[in-house]
This record gives structure tokens, sequence and C-alpha cells, in this order.
């Protein structure tokens, strides 16, 4: 009797075929059970927030999960602050809560855009919901010094519209008379992507992105601040055609 011959098995070939089709079960998974999670958690953010006051006079930091994420108290250990940051925000989000969270501030940092260019949001719209929100710090607190942060790098494929949007945030930030903080430079390698040693995921900061990030923030707050200045009259120029495409 023959022995059956044996066919030698491409054993790479089926761990790249596993892999990818785990990849997109992942992803779909991730997506069918993430998405309620990320609301119930921003819910429950977001009630716990305005349950609470901030203490007076404390720096109060606003923005999405990479604010929230910081252990502020520790970075930033000569401040009283408030960390109102809340993971999965977008501008509209925080355009809506903004003048419930103001109170009594010393100085305010602003950090949002990047999930709505998750969400395919366009650069215009980010940048009239921040606009919007800038005019709500002013009008909640007057005369507080106000840090407008650039978007953080990210993947790269996100590149373009971060660095549009970035252009938009320091003009948006010259109109308002307030202060503009461009770790965009600092965190990107050449590509326009987030240097790996500032992040596992090219999205969330690591600890010495924090570490630079509150360096940064404090330079500024040490600095004799201006009070943040009336906004000009002079209209910011139309933002629109292909620039504001989707990567």
């Amino acid at each position: 009797m023959k022995r059956p011959r044996l066919v030698p098995v491409d054993h790479t070939a089926l761990h790249r075929g596993r892999s990818t089709a785990g990849s997109l079960v992942q992803g779909f998974l991730a997506r069918r059970l993430g998405e309620p999670l990320v609301r119930a958690g921003k819910a429950a953010r977001l009630e716990l927030l305005d349950s609470l006051a901030a203490p007076e006079g404390a720096v109060v930091l606003l923005g999405d999960s990479i604010t929230d994420f910081g252990e502020w108290a520790e970075l930033l250990p000569e401040r009283v602050v408030a960390n109102r940051g809340v993971g999965g925000e977008t501008s509209a989000e925080l355009r809506e809560r903004v003048a419930r969270t103001i109170i009594s501030p010393s100085a305010v940092s602003v950090l949002i855009g990047t999930n709505d260019l998750t969400g395919g949001t366009s650069v215009a719209e980010i940048v009239d919901n921040i606009d919007n929100i800038l005019t709500a710090i002013n009008r909640k607190a007057p005369g507080v010094p106000i840090i407008l942060n650039a978007v953080m790098p990210r993947a790269a494929k996100y590149a373009r519209e971060i660095r549009a949007l970035n252009e938009w945030l320091h003009s948006l930030a010259q109109r308002h008379g307030v202060l503009f903080l461009d770790m965009w430079s600092e965190l990107a390698d050449a590509s326009g992507e987030i240097q790996k040693q500032y992040s596992f995921d090219r999205l969330h900061l690591r600890a010495d992105a924090y570490a630079l990030w509150a360096e940064r923030l404090e330079q500024l707050l040490s600095t004799p601040l201006s009070p943040a200045a009336a906004p000009t009259e002079e209209a910011m120029p139309a933002i629109g055609g292909q620039d504001d495409a989707q990567s």
C-alpha cells in the first residue's frame, strides 16, 4: 500500500489568513460593542463633571480623552487644576457644555478636534465650533488667559487635515487674542505622524508626551499672561474646497 503523499503546509499563509480574518472580526466587534460603551462612558463622565464645581482660581483643562487621561495634579504640581476632559468628545459637544463648565478659572486650556476628524467633520465646521467655544469662555470668564492647543499629531493619514486645521486654529487664536500652543511641531515626525516614543496607538499620549506638554503649559502659565483680548472685527477667511476632504 502506498503511503499518502504529505503536502507541506504554508503556516505563514495560514497565519496571515487568520490574522486578516481576525482583524476584520475584531474591528467589527469593536465597532458594534465599543460604541455603546464609549457613549455610556461619556455620559457617566459628563454627569460626574456636571455634579462638581471646579475650585475657584483653577486652571481648567478642556478637551477629549487626550486631556482626560492626563494626571494633571501631578503634571502641574504648582497649580490648582480642574481636569474637564471627556473621552470621545467632539468640538460640537464641547461647544454645547463649555458655558456650564467654566466657573471662576485662573486660566483655560482648550484641546479639541481630533475626534471630529475621525468622524469626518470638515475643518470648516471644527473651526466654527472652536470659534464659538472661545467666545463662550470669554463671555463666561472675561479677561482670563486662554491657551488654545494645536491638535496633536496622530496616524499619518490624518496629517494633511491636522496641518490645515492647525493653521486655522493659529489664525483663530490671533483673532481672539489668546495664546496658541503648538505641540504638533514637537511630537510629529517628518511624515506628520506622532513619533513612536510619544504614543503606543498613534493617537493617545505616552508619559513623555504628557511631561513635555505639561512643561510647555507651565512655561506659558509662569509667564505674565495678557488677558484674552476681545475678538477683532476682521472676519475669518472662508474655508472650503478640496483641502477639507477626509484623508
